[in-house]
């Protein structure tokens, strides 16, 4: 997939090449060894014309470049006309590669294959663990780069087959965190050291468990900023375990992406999500696409009278509603199903039966925009 370089945020970033055999955006500053010996290799065999080598910072001029040496060191250098410098040419820190290798070393201790530096179509993948439900892929990023990019490697990658988790320890939040699955881990000396087995704890998991919108349990409504409904509503809070758990967790369809009613994906246990969707009506991951807003849940609290979705409700369902009334009272918000409104809820006083069963039934469809 060719990752056009005006998407690039290019003039932030000096060091991104396109090479083009491959089809490959790469980081010149952070090569594994792999490619670093792919890169030096190109010593002495690129003509002006080729164009093997692209350099994606803006301002370029001639964004053909070939690779010179200086002593031991090799440089990537534009043909008369380019815009700017050389570009070194370097292996990939210590860090970085200790990082892969943990992941490495967990899958594997939890029973499944890794595959470290994995090429698939357009790319490659850090660290590809198999033999659990879901093919997954760990990209570790220690380094900032554009969130196109984040986004573009991500849709190579599940076009690959697998799921993409990025990996990140470093200290500033990264721009893409919540754009796309991502997680991080507690501070550790990457670069001295590997830490020991199941020493690294992971940041950034979440939990959600049901809170009853009143006073003393949540600040306010988040339908109704300043009040509260009486209904119940999901409440973030952190999923702690080690890196070498989610190494487990992960491929085994035991921890999976969502994405929350504001837009931002973030990993979550199976429960959350199913918990996430009966009481917000979304939450399924898809990349590329954005959350659908549920119609009637504005931040005034009403509730308008649109037609109900789900293929599973009676025909005479809105006979619930009268017809002369344009919105729901807040106080009579608790008589019906937390997800449309339109029949009172089951037991659990959450969803009513019809939309409890099409959930189970995964023929669920979320409702149009109002």
């Amino acid at each position: 997939m060719e990752v056009r370089p005006e998407s690039l945020e290019a003039a932030k970033v000096s060091t991104l090449v396109r090479y083009t055999p491959q089809d490959r955006v790469l980081d010149l500053a952070h090569l594994s060894p792999t490619d670093y010996n792919l890169i030096t290799g190109l010593h002495g065999t690129i003509r002006h014309g080729d164009r093997v080598l692209l350099c994606l910072r803006a301002g370029s001029g001639d964004d053909e470049m070939y690779i010179r040496r200086r002593g031991a060191k090799h440089f990537a250098a534009h043909f008369p006309g380019g815009a700017h410098g050389d570009h070194p040419v370097a292996l990939e820190t210590d860090g970085h590669r200790r990082q892969k290798d943990y992941w490495a070393r967990a899958a594997e201790a939890n029973g499944l294959h890794a595959c470290i530096e994995m090429p698939v179509r357009g790319g490659k993948l850090d660290v590809a663990i198999t033999g659990g439900s879901v093919a997954t892929d760990i990209e570790v990023q220690r380094t900032e780069i554009p969130v196109s990019l984040v986004k573009s490697r991500t849709t190579v990658y599940q076009k690959a087959g697998y799921l993409p988790v990025w990996f990140n320890d470093w200290g500033a939040r990264p721009k893409w965190l919540y754009d796309v699955p991502a997680m991080g881990c507690t501070s550790q000396p990457w670069e001295k050291y590997m830490p020991k087995a199941r020493t690294v704890y992971a940041t950034g998991l979440a939990v959600f468990k049901p809170v009853k919108c009143e006073v003393g349990a949540i600040d306010h409504c988040p339908y109704r900023p300043g009040g509260w409904c009486g209904r119940y509503h999901p409440q973030q809070g952190p999923w702690g375990m080690t890196v070498d758990d989610a190494a487990g967790m992960i491929p085994a369809g035991e921890v999976v992406p969502m994405r929350r009613r504001d837009g931002q994906v973030i990993l979550v246990s199976p429960a959350s999500l199913d918990l996430y969707r009966e009481l917000v009506g979304i939450g399924d991951w898809s990349h590329g696409t954005k959350t659908r807003t549920h119609p009637g849940r504005g931040s005034a609290g009403t509730l308008t009278t649109s037609s109900c979705e789900n293929p599973m409700h009676a025909a005479t369902a809105h006979d619930l509603i009268p017809k002369n009334l344009t919105h729901v009272v807040l106080t009579h918000r608790s008589q019906f199903c937390n997800l449309y409104y339109v029949e009172p809820p089951g037991p659990g006083g959450i969803l009513c039966a019809a939309c409890k069963q099409s959930l189970e039934a995964k023929i669920y469809r979320t409702p149009r925009e109002s």
